[in-house]
């Protein structure tokens, strides 16, 4: 994971898929944070998963250097944000573990299968609730990296511990 700042491109990375009625909500914080683009260094990224929901291995095994090369993406930013979907309650995605990962500091809907992880809001990651539609509190975190940095570096030491027995857990679940 790429936890220092030096080498970080963007304030704020936008990601998840976007293409069906379902990801209709990413539109929503996509509108929000182009409003950001004239200030900080916003980057979107909106393509679909590909081979990661497939693999069966252990998370840091070398066949998946595709698996590699995105978190390495995903922690190029300070800040990694994705949307919710038009389904309640939340299902826990791939892209959770993806961001926890990563070394940015995850903006992520809350969901009841985060707390059975161990995952915990403002520890792990920031709620999306937190900043959705409100354009002044998303403000305020991303002028206050310095501040949330010590969830990055919560989410990875989570992830690097859990990260196995979560996608397990998953299996098991799905």
């Amino acid at each position: 994971p790429n936890l220092d700042d030096s080498k970080k491109e963007w304030d704020l990375l936008v990601v998840g898929a976007e293409g069906a009625p379902i990801y209709g909500p990413r539109l929503e914080l996509d509108a929000l944070a182009q409003e950001f683009a004239a200030n900080f260094r916003v980057q979107f990224n909106h393509h679909g998963g590909s081979r990661r929901a497939r693999w069966e291995g252990k998370v840091g095994e070398d066949k998946m250097p595709y698996m590699n090369a995105w978190s390495a993406y995903l922690g190029k930013a300070r800040f990694v944000i994705f949307g919710p979907i038009a389904e309640e309650p939340q299902p826990v995605f791939y892209k959770y573990c993806e961001c926890l990962g990563s070394g940015a500091v995850p903006i992520m809907p809350d969901a009841p299968d985060l707390t059975l992880m161990g995952v915990r809001a403002w520890e792990h990651f920031i709620p999306l609730s937190h900043v959705w539609n409100n354009r002044r509190r998303l403000l305020e975190v991303l002028r206050a990296y310095e501040e949330h940095r010590h969830v990055a570096e919560r989410a990875v030491a989570w992830h690097k511990a859990n990260a196995d027995w979560a996608r397990e857990r998953l299996h098991e679940i799905a």
